[in-house]
């Protein structure tokens, strides 16, 4: 036996982590486009794709110990599944057929998935610090604005330039408040 046989310690952690055995007499290799596009777009060239042949679903997999290879049964982790087969997709739509950007994400290691949404989070968060900074610019140059216009508009001008008032800046309020800021302009 080669020393790269899997043994049965590893093979009930690999069951343990979600791994399945490839059976052929349960499941048909198939050969696609599909498949090829998300090997090449994935960088993974251990996905495969499947047809299990009660259900007549089709799965894309990715080898965990590939059979043939003297490792010991076939074990492979599902990736995703379907009820047709990708490149003749009739089932509702196309839009229903997973994605390659969608396998893609999938495939991601979780370190990788996590740094992403961590840089995510932190873009987002940096993104709202500065819509607040603009927003709070805005309100006090509409508050200058207001003060400028005389005594009818001081409670106003006041009232923004404290922060009483109510104000949406226009990168949190978009074209309604350029509509608003329009029509205000014009008094």
């Amino acid at each position: 036996m080669s020393s790269w046989t899997v043994t049965s310690d590893e093979m009930a952690r690999l069951y343990g982590g979600g791994a399945s055995i490839f059976n052929p007499a349960r499941h048909d290799l198939v050969e696609c486009d599909y498949i090829r596009l998300a090997r090449r777009s994935t960088h993974k060239p251990n996905l495969f794709m499947y047809r299990h042949r009660k259900s007549g679903r089709y799965g894309v997999g990715c080898w965990v110990v590939k059979p043939g290879t003297g490792r010991g049964p076939g074990c492979f982790i599902e990736i995703e599944n379907m009820e047709e087969h990708p490149d003749h997709y009739t089932g509702g739509s196309w839009a229903d057929r997973p994605s390659i950007s969608y396998l893609r994400a999938r495939c991601q290691p979780v370190d990788e998935m996590l740094k992403a949404e961590t840089r995510r989070q932190a873009l987002t968060e940096y993104d709202e610090e500065v819509s607040k900074e603009e927003t709070d610019r805005e309100r006090q140059e509409l508050a200058k604005f207001f003060s400028r216009k005389g005594p009818r508009f001081a409670k106003l001008a006041q009232a923004l330039a404290s922060g009483e008032a109510e104000f949406v800046g226009e990168r949190e309020g978009g074209q309604q408040l350029k509509d608003v800021r329009d029509m205000l302009a014009g008094l």
